[in-house]
């Protein structure tokens, strides 16, 4: 099982910086992944994403089922990662998303001013 794991989480973590966040069933629904700030997903959010499916399976798949009570609608690989599935094509909702990726420390008021 962990063989397959590791092959699984490598198609993941190549994939999706490759295809810039869209996996064939991903394109084919009209999603994709990108990083909270937007931007497209790097090698590491994708090996980091691959890897907190782990973490969704290590809990029962609740880490899954968070999408349905999380505000951003993100799963656990995604909190993991600090990514978030979105629709093609919709528009970028403004907000301060660039808290997450500040750093720990960093206070709302430090990302502002920037």
């Amino acid at each position: 099982m962990s063989f397959s794991f590791g092959w699984w989480t490598l198609y993941f973590a190549i994939l999706m910086p490759w295809v810039k966040g869209q996996t064939p069933g991903k394109r084919a629904m009209g999603v994709r992944v990108v990083r909270l700030d937007g931007h497209p997903v790097t090698w590491w959010h994708a090996f980091e994403r691959a890897g907190g499916y782990a973490a969704g399976l290590a809990t029962g798949t609740l880490g899954f089922a968070q999408i349905y009570w999380d505000a951003n609608r993100q799963a656990i690989h995604d909190k993991v990662a600090g990514t978030v599935v979105i629709r093609e094509g919709a528009p970028k909702v403004p907000g301060n998303w660039d808290l997450q990726s500040a750093g720990p420390g960093t206070k709302t008021q430090d990302v502002e001013r920037a």
